[in-house]
């Protein structure tokens, strides 16, 4: 249930008070924070039903899907990389900082097929620039979290 308010929460945040000022992308952050802790399945649902809801949004593009299906992938990669028999210190915070990156990589190159050639380089590219410097140390402080919840679950 609280997953399911976080699909609802997370792209009426993102259109009404992060882009305003050009912050981080809460759809990948939620994503990858989310799925570190669960299991691939469940968290390729979450990414899928998160990115489906973010391409429904306004200002929503021209096609429905592209970012359920990108969202679904890195929310399946992050639990699926992050599932490991023997436990090493780091591991989480690795897989985040590899499959965030491409996720927001994968995002504007999808939006860049939209796009006049003439605007790639001034939109696309300082996009991803700006996306890359608020999401990616965001993602990686809140895997530290993660890890540490998980964690402390499994202990007690």
């Amino acid at each position: 249930m609280r997953y399911a308010l976080l699909v609802i929460v997370v792209p009426l945040l993102q259109v009404t008070v992060v882009n305003r000022f050009g912050g981080p992308d809460l759809a990948v952050l939620v994503t990858a924070w989310l799925a570190i802790g669960l299991s691939p399945p469940r968290a390729a649902v979450f990414g899928f039903a998160a990115g489906l809801l973010a391409d429904l949004v306004p200002p929503a593009a021209e096609v429905v899907g592209p970012t359920a299906a990108i969202l679904c992938l890195t929310g399946y990669l992050c639990a699926r990389l992050s599932m490991a028999r023997e436990p090493r210190p780091g591991r989480k915070v690795i897989v985040v900082a590899v499959v965030v990156p491409a996720a927001l990589l994968a995002r504007e190159l999808v939006s860049l097929a939209w796009r006049q050639p003439a605007d790639w380089v001034s939109g696309g590219l300082a996009a991803l620039a700006v996306n890359l410097a608020w999401t990616l140390p965001l993602a990686l402080l809140l895997s530290l979290t993660r890890r540490a919840q998980t964690s402390r679950t499994r202990r007690g």
